[in-house]
């Protein structure tokens, strides 16, 4: 929870405001673009390590990036019934899929009752307008839902070519910068 004197700061400027926990960013999550499920679990983990102000602590691995947090999180709502997870088959491979079940869905509509016209506090220090958040997050997963790890990995290191904040924040210049190299040297590394 938030700090004594950051609760102070927020309600002297007179802003109405909230703190999500990880199990309700994923909620959030699955709720926007009409509840479509996410296709993956490394979706999740694409896209909360792309929107480095959820709560998440999302590490680079080889192939993706990984959160145990957002693993946990992912748990606990399946077993206690907010999330259905099911295997399928999309576009010729076995796949997870993540959705909401009915009593995900209305804890999904509390939770939007909860946030509406509220600002979020993300990361212990930046505040947002709520609507703004999901507008982000539902920008990321109708951009990176059902892709492949190779794809989203693809997607990732194409962001590196340029200047991203994001990226640097996560890995730092210095790794940036010999991501830059690497690719340069190496230009269909994928």
């Amino acid at each position: 929870m938030v700090e004594d004197w950051k609760q102070e700061v927020l309600d002297k400027a007179g802003i109405d405001w909230v703190e999500l926990d990880e199990r309700e960013w994923i909620i959030l999550l699955l709720g926007l673009n009409g509840q479509a499920p996410i296709i993956g679990e490394h979706v999740f983990h694409v896209i909360f390590f792309l929107y480095p102000l959820a709560p998440f602590d999302v590490r680079p691995l080889f192939l993706t990036p990984f959160s145990s947090g957002v693993r946990k999180a992912l748990t606990s709502l399946i077993r206690d019934g907010l999330i259905q997870r099911e295997l399928e088959v999309v576009k010729g491979s076995l796949v997870d899929t993540y959705s909401l079940t009915r009593y995900g869905r209305e804890a999904y509509a509390k939770l939007v009752r909860k946030v509406e016209g509220k600002w979020l506090l993300l990361s212990k220090f930046v505040v947002k307008p709520s609507k703004t958040v999901l507008e982000e997050l539902e920008s990321l997963k109708r951009t990176y839902n059902g892709r492949t790890p190779k794809s989203l990995l693809r997607a990732i290191l194409g962001k590196v070519r340029g200047d991203n904040a994001i990226l640097a924040a996560r890995l730092g210049e210095d790794a940036l910068d010999y991501l830059r190299y690497l690719l340069r040297q190496y230009p269909d590394l994928l």
